[in-house]
């Protein structure tokens, strides 16, 4: 069954205008300090990657969809570092907020559609081939 209905999700807005990608650009390829960092910090490096696969990696991270509403285009080595919580209120969704605020994204929670393919009963079970 495909059904089409409000689902949470997470979206980000590109907070400056389109004619500072460059600033964005040499802001993510900034490299982060090498100190050392607490077992419970999270850190990802992403090489020649697009917004779509900074997405992808966000998704996975705070298991929720998230939707890029930026439209901006390019490559980018991508440093997300996202520290120890500061204490048992500090969710992940504020250490990634904090973390993609570095680069002038926005992350907002958002209700939007979605399809979602569900599959409620199986007739029968498989053979091999």
């Amino acid at each position: 069954m495909l059904s089409s209905s409000p689902s949470r999700a997470h979206t980000w807005n590109h907070r400056r205008p389109l004619d500072h990608e460059a600033e964005m650009k040499r802001t993510m390829e900034k490299s982060l300090d090498q100190k050392q960092r607490p077992a419970s910090s999270i850190r990802r490096h992403l090489t020649n990657a697009t917004l779509g696969r900074l997405t992808e990696t966000l998704a996975q991270l705070l298991q929720r969809p998230v939707i890029d509403l930026t439209s901006v285009s390019g490559k980018y080595n991508i440093d997300l570092d996202l520290p120890a919580p500061e204490s048992n209120d500090d969710s992940l969704e504020c250490r990634v907020s904090r973390a993609l605020s570095r680069f002038g994204l926005k992350l907002e929670s958002r209700k939007l559609p979605a399809a979602v393919l569900v599959v409620d009963s199986v007739s029968k079970a498989p053979t091999a081939n």
